[in-house]
């Protein structure tokens, strides 16, 4: 992969976590939580979910889950955003994360994101 591939990549990584945060905090706001409330639910610290809404931070797929929990929606619905420009953009960042997890966390990994594709299927 060429230094322009990296930077595009790097870009669409960062996209990818600024979308998940802004979501995750149009969830939270629809319900009229705080992230006070929201990262208490979850058992987090407010700056950690402040981290992840402002896309500083990208969750773990356990810290994910437990949005989704917290929220009540499903792990898909926080990934249901549009500002994507096409579907291939998303499609290369989850492949250069997962190239990324390591070996132990695999089974944990891929069984979340069968789930996700059972839920949206």
């Amino acid at each position: 992969m060429n230094m322009a591939n990296k930077a595009t990549s790097k870009d669409i990584e960062n996209k990818l976590r600024k979308q998940l945060g802004r979501r995750i905090q149009d969830l939270r706001c629809a319900q009229d939580l705080s992230q006070e409330e929201l990262a208490h639910r979850m058992g987090i610290a407010t700056s950690s979910l402040s981290c992840i809404e402002v896309g500083r931070s990208y969750p773990k797929p356990a810290t994910i889950s437990m949005i989704a929990d917290s929220l009540g929606v499903k792990v898909h619905e926080l990934f249901n955003f549009t500002d994507f420009e096409s579907s291939a953009e998303v499609f290369d960042s989850i492949v250069e994360k997962l190239k990324r997890i390591k070996k132990s966390r695999n089974k944990e990994l891929l069984v979340a994101i069968y789930q996700f594709i059972e839920n949206v299927s």
